[in-house]
């Protein structure tokens, strides 16, 4: 697995963790709720890919809005280290 060190690659991998989820959701959700659920995570997930594309350039431009969400240096360190050792644990399942 990939180490997920910045916000463009954690939003990947949460768009990669909804495509899983919907993959497995016969067995995850009731009927009448997976019925909508498919549209609804591939829009997502192709969101997620698109704003991860143009984050890079919003990481430069809104640093302060960034640091305000707690989503730069060590806040962002570690939480992307917490969302990389639970995905982590989840696909040993």
């Amino acid at each position: 697995m990939t180490e997920i060190s910045n916000l463009p690659q954690f939003l990947i991998a949460v768009a990669e963790l909804l495509e899983t989820i919907d993959r497995g959701k016969e067995v995850l959700f009731r009927l009448q709720f997976r019925r909508e659920l498919s549209p609804v995570i591939e829009d997502t997930a192709g969101r997620l890919r698109e704003f991860s594309e143009r984050l890079y350039d919003v990481e430069s431009r809104d640093y302060e809005g960034l640091y305000a969400a707690g989503l730069t240096d060590m806040h962002l360190s570690l939480k992307l280290e917490s969302f990389q050792s639970s995905l982590q644990a989840f696909r040993m399942v």
